[in-house]
């Protein structure tokens, strides 16, 4: 299967979290393994700061991809004071429970090694910010020392259950490789104590979120309406659509299948089952569904029996919609390639994102 794409999937982009810059990385499959990277381009880079982290980024996103064959999506903030003063002020609005592990990135101090290494620039800010952050997502503290021979881990001591230090060597390929083995370890650790997830949406956040894009009584953007058609031709499906939810109603911004516009009541959308969820959502046969057999939507002059969707999200995490294939026929979720509808979906955040500003 392949759909036409405005650019490629993997593609470093960055985009503004209210008034901090986040560089973006995906890597397609599914089932992505999702990082929040925090730490200044310095740590990684300390001679060209500016290309050392864009590598570090990358090559952290292709290593961990390659040992995991999984999607991969890391966000990175290169701004570490700032940011953990905003965590510190304010950790649930920063939503890092989506996250399966979010990395701090220090410098070691000029003559420091091993564990008892002395950190540069917020030891105490990252203590005080340490417990809030390990109550949401699994933590890595990841310390870059020129001294250090071998990568050496750390748990347990003062530290909550969920959190890991590791010292690595001061250089962007070591470094990465390191932290891309700890991040596939993570992602099939059982062992190893991370808090409760996902969490309860929140929906005056989702629903704002959504206000603040702008996106409704627009003209079709060609490039949603583009993937739409692409994504019918590689699918194969009756219907595809791009849909947000408001409160009370479900619009699409794009639809395929000769169908100029969509919008019904959010309570008959069955996109609800895709912003309830973090990744994609197969609908074999939805008429013996038990939450969807009575919808008279499958019933119609175009009726649906077959059902996926993946969630899109806003900048900030909030589930505002979702990419949607729909089919009169059942078909088995093995036909699904679930990679690809994800790659669509994220091609159409970044449209959305761009029509919002």
């Amino acid at each position: 299967m392949s759909a036409p794409s405005p650019a490629p999937v993997g593609e470093l982009r960055e985009v503004r979290r209210g008034g901090f810059t986040i560089s973006r990385l995906h890597r397609t499959g599914p089932d992505p393994f999702r990082a929040l990277l925090i730490g200044g381009r310095a740590v990684v880079g300390p001679t060209r700061p500016e290309s050392d982290a864009r590598w570090f980024a990358e090559h952290l996103a292709d290593r961990t991809w390659l040992r995991l064959r999984r999607g991969i999506d890391l966000d990175v903030l290169w701004e570490l004071r700032p940011v953990l003063q905003a965590i510190r002020g304010s950790a649930t609005s920063w939503r890092l429970w989506r996250y399966d592990a979010v990395v701090i990135m220090l410098a070691a101090a000029a003559g420091g090694s091993g564990s008892r290494v002395r950190l540069t620039g917020v030891p105490r800010l990252v203590a005080a910010v340490l417990e809030r952050i390990a109550a949401l997502s699994r933590v890595l503290v990841v310390t870059f020392d020129p001294a250090t021979g071998r990568p050496s881990v750390r748990r347990g001591g003062e530290d909550p259950a969920s959190v890991e230090r590791i010292t690595v060597p001061r250089d962007a390929r070591d470094g990465a490789d390191r932290l891309a083995a700890t991040f596939a370890a993570a992602a099939v650790a059982t062992d190893r104590p991370r808090p409760p997830s996902p969490r309860p949406t929140d929906e005056p956040g989702r629903l704002k979120a959504l206000r603040e894009l702008d996106l409704l009584d627009r003209a079709v953007s060609p490039e949603l309406l583009r993937l739409v058609r692409g994504a019918q031709q590689a699918f194969d499906t009756d219907l595809v659509s791009i849909n947000v939810l408001e409160d009370e109603r479900a619009v699409a911004l794009a639809v395929s299948g000769g169908v100029r516009a969509m919008e019904l009541p959010r309570r008959l959308a069955l996109c609800n089952l895709a912003i309830a969820s973090r990744d994609a959502v197969v609908v074999e046969d939805a008429w013996a569904h038990p939450e969807l057999a009575e919808n008279p939507l499958l019933h119609g002059t175009r009726p649906i029996r077959f059902f996926a969707a993946y969630p899109i999200e806003s900048v900030d995490g909030h589930r505002i919609g979702a990419f949607c294939l729909y089919d009169a026929e059942p078909r088995s979720a093995d036909e699904v390639d679930v990679g690809l509808l994800r790659d669509l979906a994220l091609l159409a955040e970044v449209e959305i994102a761009q029509l919002g500003r």
